[in-house]
């Protein structure tokens, strides 16, 4: 094969506000399928991130009504919790004396200020931006619109042979589930990567330590456009 007809794709679930590897994942791939159409899980990532704030670790967390064995492009979001202003005054307060606050606090009020009834749409607008802030233009598709068949290893299957997968770059956790032989005799290779982490750039209240797995909006407000310079 010559390197024009390489193929890498990865598939996850839509995160809210998720941390800086994730973004990293999709920037490794050619194209990348958000998971909306399996289960949701509560209190996981997909509705909830960390910032940080003089006290160390800020959980920012939307409210979700979900139902058992809810998918998660069917999860709404409880709007009864004022919990879009007090996302947006959490990032602001905190974030308000990072030196690219300024550059970005916009976009982000922007989506703060709109209403949102489903979680997915909500996670796919936030990455959508971040993506952009980030200068990522990976294709993004969702599963949803894809034809679902099989489950487990046989839908990641099932999805990468829909796009032309010659490569499926999955996360290192994955390792225990995943069925390899299911990906190679569809022709499709199975590269683990761990998740790449940044080396220590400048955070807000250096009084206290470093801390390297919170949301993607600790690094673009402190890094902005020099984000790349810390992998």
């Amino acid at each position: 094969r010559n390197f024009s007809e390489y193929m890498i794709v990865g598939i996850h679930q839509p995160q809210y506000l998720p941390w800086i590897p994730y973004f990293q994942k999709i920037k490794q791939c050619d194209t990348f399928i958000i998971l909306d159409n399996v289960e949701f899980h509560k209190n996981g990532l997909q509705n909830r991130n960390k910032i940080k704030s003089s006290v160390g670790y800020q959980w920012l967390t939307v409210p979700v009504r979900h139902k058992r064995n809810q998918k998660i492009l069917d999860v709404l979001i409880n709007n009864k919790i004022n919990w879009r202003r007090k996302h947006y005054q959490s990032i602001s307060l905190n974030y308000s004396k990072s030196i690219f606050f300024n550059d970005y606090q916009e976009s982000f009020k922007k989506i703060y200020n709109r209403d949102w009834d489903k979680l997915v749409d909500l996670n796919m607008e936030l990455i959508y931006l971040v993506m952009k802030i980030l200068n990522i233009n990976t294709k993004i598709l969702k599963s949803s619109d894809m034809i679902e068949e099989g489950k487990s290893t046989k839908l990641l299957v099932n999805l990468c042979k829909q796009v032309g997968a010659t490569t499926y770059l999955s996360g290192i956790g994955a390792k225990d589930y995943l069925d390899e032989d299911e990906f190679l005799s569809n022709n499709i290779e199975l590269v683990f990567n761990s998740p790449l982490l940044p080396t220590k750039y400048k955070q807000i209240y250096n009084k206290i330590e470093f801390l390297n797995d919170l949301s993607v909006v600790d690094i673009i407000m402190n890094c902005g456009n020099q984000w790349n310079k810390y992998f």
